[in-house]
């Protein structure tokens, strides 16, 4: 008996560092791929593990482009938005959540409802507002 489960354990790791490798590889290959010079990167066979690093690329990446704006000007928008879109979800949610936990209004599955609620598809939501 307590061969069968060694062994199921065994084949359980396996299996498990199987996925870790697959769901992983391209991670792993993007991020070894931004430091490859353009030969590398366009060589046939691939290469995996480039033969110099270099940060060209990372450079090119926040070089100013024509435009006048700076390369890292989309990273500072996206953190404006989300850390507004935060803090609106807090100012909303924390309240509701209190009162949630705290009251037993609207019976003991109305907290279930509204979360539910996330799960819907967009799509059910865009059909009331066509014409």
């Amino acid at each position: 008996m307590k061969r069968h489960s060694r062994a199921r354990r065994v084949l359980g790791a396996v299996i498990l560092a199987t996925a870790l490798a697959i769901f992983l590889f391209p991670v792993v290959w993007m991020f070894l791929t931004s430091f490859k010079s353009e030969a590398e990167f366009f060589s046939y066979p691939p290469v995996f593990i480039p033969k110099s690093f270099s940060l060209v690329n990372y450079l090119n990446a926040m070089r100013f482009p024509p435009d006048g704006r700076g390369g890292l000007q989309g990273v500072r928008d996206s953190l404006i938005v989300s850390s507004g879109s935060m803090a609106v979800s807090l100012l909303l949610g924390a309240p509701a959540a209190y009162s949630f936990a705290r009251y037993r209004t609207g019976g003991p599955n109305l907290s279930f409802w509204v979360l539910s609620t996330r799960c819907f598809a967009r799509s059910i939501y865009w059909t009331p507002t066509w014409d």
